[in-house]
């Protein structure tokens, strides 16, 4: 239940069940299209149907390997599923392909603290909080540029 209540909380439900029928037809006539069902599996996770995104996730890995969204949204379903070892392997396969991504090393942090890995844990978190800050001194150096220097 990681985003429902924000979900509904921000009127949102809507606009992703609209989605959800917009990506569903998509899948149906072309089956191995890798981006609509990454676009199906996150709104089923988005609408608590984290068994329907599941088998999605794990067909869009097979086919394109290299897509650390889907092993990110996977090792989601796995760890709210408490299947604590698959999370962690495709958590540890999305930061092998994005090192940069503050989530990816957020939800890994919080895998390692449930299993009682407290310097694995930390060591995450701190790296989620040193690329956080990174992205923030680059923001603050583009809007502080004078605007004909920002391209």
């Amino acid at each position: 239940m990681r985003t429902s209540v924000w979900v509904i909380c921000c009127g949102r439900s809507a606009s992703i069940r609209k989605l959800h029928r917009r990506f569903k037809p998509r899948l149906e006539n072309t089956p191995n299209y890798s981006k609509a069902m990454l676009y199906l599996a996150d709104s089923d996770i988005k609408l608590n149907k984290s068994e329907d995104a599941k088998p999605l996730l794990e067909r869009v890995v097979v086919i394109d390997p290299t897509n650390s969204m889907s092993h990110l949204n996977l090792g989601i379903v796995f760890a709210e599923a408490d299947h604590k070892e698959n999370a962690l392997s495709e958590f540890k396969a999305a930061a092998a392909l994005t090192p940069h991504d503050v989530n990816v090393h957020m939800w890994m942090g919080r895998l390692y603290r449930s299993l009682g890995k407290a310097s694995e844990a930390k060591m995450e978190f701190d790296k989620a909080k040193n690329l956080n800050q990174a992205s923030h001194d680059a923001l603050i150096t583009v809007m502080s540029a004078p605007p004909e220097k920002v391209k």
